[in-house]
């Protein structure tokens, strides 16, 4: 979720501004692609299938409603359903991660082997 944060933090810094009235599209596209960037990594750490469906259809509805937001006036809520499905996948995410973690951590204290 750094990038989430990252980014805003950044455009900050560098005086970029967003007043009304200007044109500002690219970084919606810049917000698309680092997305992207970030469920294809994402991808490759979710364990479980329905993480992973959730990842790539919050993506969908993100990166729809950007390229959409100029024909349909209701593309802007398709942008905050995608916004918030990543925040809860990110989370549900890294909460199971941690829990495999833990898992993990009682089974060789156990004296299991953890299959990699």
């Amino acid at each position: 979720m750094i990038h989430c944060l990252a980014l805003p933090v950044a455009l900050s810094l560098t005086g970029v501004s967003l007043a009304e009235g200007e044109s500002y599209h690219w970084l919606d596209y810049l917000f698309v692609g680092i997305a992207a960037v970030a469920v294809l990594y994402s991808l490759r750490q979710a364990r479980t299938r329905y993480i992973r469906f959730s990842f790539v259809l919050s993506w969908f509805f993100f990166a729809g409603s950007v390229l959409l937001k100029d024909i349909f006036p209701f593309a802007n809520l398709l942008t905050y359903a995608g916004s918030l499905m990543l925040i809860l996948t990110h989370s549900a995410n890294i909460r199971q991660s941690r829990q495999n973690k833990i898992n993990a951590s009682r089974s060789l204290a156990a004296g299991e082997t953890v299959a990699a």
